[in-house]
């Protein structure tokens, strides 16, 4: 900075600006190098002060209020359900340890994939699985859920680039540098400048193009379903970023022609509502039993209340909300 530089010269100046003697020349050239000294010492203290209120200023510029608002509404996993997809011979667990590219969590809507999601992020094989994938790399886990009923950046590209950014430069500040040099090495009331789309889109293309990064990066994202705007293109941005060696993403939709079209064939694909007859069985069974008229029935025709739960778990089609 132009203010730092002159504090330097100006202590460097008045060192040499003493009247001495030849006798304390040898003093004197002791003092200059301790103040020259000191000089280097201040201007590195500030440099780094400046680094870290510029660090802050980005992670600010790049925060918005409701960056975790869905995903904290989502409910919690009802017990007992959702533990297959952790099991040895699960998809899941094969693409969590080795897997690539993207893993597709497909599901009608009210099928729980965004219970799923959040059961995956919050769940300690996730890590463990993902912590195998990244090898000797340091691991980071980032998300975004969209939402339809949200606020704009809840439901937009621009919200899901933003918090895909924050979260991952908040956890590692040193790849700033690296991916937002512009705003970087810009003056610090720079930094709060608006985000452009076009500027968040070359973050992320000098992120995948950093195959040497030590950071191996895997990302949730739920309900592209939610998503306003274009599908085609958002899955074409996803595809781009997780084709790099070092990120991946899990990602759920719907059954949707765009969605299947694109990625229909992928070997990395999980359809929730094939797995869950157990899981909605169990929750009905939990509900019923808190009914008083069920619990009558049971006592007196424990066959009609088992048709009952039986005849409600077929008839949902793997869908909780009809439950």
């Amino acid at each position: 900075m132009e203010w730092e530089a002159e504090t330097t010269r100006k202590l460097e100046q008045m060192a040499r600006s003493l009247e001495i003697s030849n006798d304390h020349q040898s003093e004197y050239d002791i003092q200059v190098n301790k103040l020259i000294e000191l000089s280097s010492e201040i201007k590195a203290f500030v440099a780094q002060s400046w680094k870290a209120d510029c660090v802050e200023i980005i992670l600010k510029s790049l925060h918005f209020d409701q960056i975790r608002e869905r995903q904290s509404r989502v409910a919690a996993a009802h017990r007992a359900t959702f533990g297959w997809v952790f099991d040895a011979d699960s998809p899941s667990t094969s693409w969590l340890r080795e897997g690539h590219g993207i893993y597709w969590i497909e599901g009608k809507a009210g099928s729980g994939k965004s219970i799923l999601m959040k059961n995956l992020l919050q769940h300690q094989e996730t890590e463990t699985g993902l912590r195998q994938w990244a090898g000797s790399g340091e691991l980071f886990i980032g998300s975004h859920f969209f939402w339809i009923t949200g606020t704009e950046m809840q439901k937009s590209q621009a919200g899901l680039l933003r918090t895909m950014l924050f979260q991952l430069l908040r956890k590692h500040p040193a790849l700033i540098r690296i991916v937002c040099p512009d705003r970087f090495s810009r003056k610090a009331y720079d930094h709060l400048d608006s985000w452009t789309m076009e500027e968040l889109l070359q973050c992320f293309e000098l992120l995948i193009v950093r195959n040497e990064l030590r950071v191996r990066m895997c990302f949730f994202v739920d309900g592209l379903g939610e998503y306003k705007g274009d599908h085609t293109e958002l899955i074409k941005l996803l595809g781009r970023i997780s084709a790099a060696d070092h990120i991946k993403m899990c990602v759920s939709r719907r059954p949707w022609p765009e969605f299947r079209e694109a990625y229909g064939s992928s070997p990395w694909t999980l359809r929730v509502h094939k797995f869950t007859k157990h899981d909605i069985r169990t929750f009905a069974q939990d509900r019923l039993g808190e009914n008083r008229h069920f619990s009558h029935l049971r006592m007196s025709s424990r066959s009609e209340a088992e048709g009952l739960m039986e005849e409600i778990t077929l008839r949902s089609e793997g869908v909780f909300l009809l439950v």
